[in-house]
């Protein structure tokens, strides 16, 4: 390669990677041995390629790189089969000093080494898996090792055992997934969110239920200013199965908005100013609120032409607990409690309504 100069370099470079093709996709109804087969000649292949510079594989295929991990792979498996070399010397008694470095190369590395008996028969296989802290604890690689021990002892029962047969699942687990995790849960009582916080209002309210830095409300306090921005909601339209857009700063004020408007009886719809606005109109366009709630520093950044109830105005309504029957509809459970749209990362943002009766079942 040295004497043909950088052309043929790539061109080993090449044929290196061409090896190196991950299958995602792997037929369920394929032998394992067939499929082990495969990878193996592939693998003794690659072998062909091995002097290939790692700096330069790098270089020439541009991977998008990130400091959260490794450029061309995340976990690696190495296998030592390598016969055990002795060293002697005249007169000295020499042995080798292993010795851990505490630090993982690579997200995960599982490595395989041969256990060889004094009479020089095979013992079988010992595992090691190392690991970067910052992305598994113990107990999930202990969980890994313990799957792969179980396919392990799968495949090497029965070679010709189907891929897609070879279950992964631990004692107990397939009844947990397929019937205990399938129950219907608690029973719900028939009520609302908004009932739930009131009842609470009443049995504790000098507790305090909202707490920033060096701010408080207790939940009469949070109930009454709730109940007040409630009634201004009220007249501008919102109630059940309607929308208010919320958009107001993660302060203590939040809270007291987003109470208001269960109060209401109405769905709040979460708006982040600093979004684009482009994805603010599309968002408002396609929830249709009835209202929206801000305050005089939010209002001017969010495009929606609505009827405005101010957070931080003088609204001069009652703070005395909202009366059901203040509402223009009766609240029932199953009405809509907040509506939280997608990132969007597919395609359009899509909007999911959750109802009171779902978040009480969470």
């Amino acid at each position: 390669v040295a004497g043909r100069g950088e052309q043929a370099l790539d061109e080993l470079i090449g044929m290196f990677v061409n090896t190196l093709v991950l299958r995602t996709q792997v037929d369920p109804a394929a032998s394992f041995g067939a499929l082990l087969s495969e990878v193996r000649a592939d693998d003794l292949a690659a072998f062909g390629h091995a002097d290939v510079p790692f700096e330069r594989l790098v270089e020439l295929l541009e991977p998008v790189r990130s400091t959260a991990r490794h450029p061309l792979f995340q976990v690696m498996l190495t296998f030592q089969n390598l016969a055990r070399s002795d060293l002697a010397l005249p007169g000295l008694a020499v042995s080798a000093a292993d010795f851990a470095v505490p630090l993982a190369k690579f997200d995960l590395q599982v490595e395989l080494a041969e256990r060889i008996g004094a009479d020089g028969a095979p013992q079988g296989l010992t595992a090691a898996f190392v690991y970067a802290t910052d992305l598994f604890d113990h107990a999930t690689v202990a969980d890994f090792a313990d799957r792969w021990s179980r396919v392990l002892a799968a495949v090497v029962a029965d070679p010709s055992v189907p891929v897609g047969d070879i279950d992964v699942l631990a004692p107990g687990e397939r009844e947990l997934v397929l019937r205990e995790g399938d129950s219907p849960g608690i029973a719900v009582p028939e009520v609302t969110l908004a009932d739930l916080i009131c009842m609470q209002a009443q049995q504790r309210p000098d507790a305090i239920a909202v707490w920033a830095g060096g701010y408080s409300l207790t939940f009469a306090d949070l109930l009454g200013r709730a109940s007040a921005l409630a009634r201004a909601l009220i007249a501008n339209g919102a109630g059940p199965e309607t929308l208010v857009a919320v958009a107001v700063p993660r302060t203590e004020e939040l809270p007291v908005a987003l109470l208001a408007v269960l109060l209401a009886g109405a769905g709040y719809l979460p708006i982040d100013s600093g979004y684009p606005a482009q994805r603010l109109e599309y968002v408002l366009a396609d929830a249709k609120p009835t209202v929206l709630l801000t305050t005089s520093a939010e209002r001017g950044l969010v495009p929606a032409d609505l009827p405005v109830v101010l957070l931080d105005a003088q609204l001069g309504y009652s703070t005395a607990p909202l009366r059901p029957a203040e509402r223009r509809a009766p609240l029932r459970p199953d009405h809509l409690a907040y509506v939280i749209y997608t990132s969007g990362s597919t395609g359009l943002p899509k909007g999911v309504g959750v109802s009171h009766r779902n978040v009480l079942e969470l």
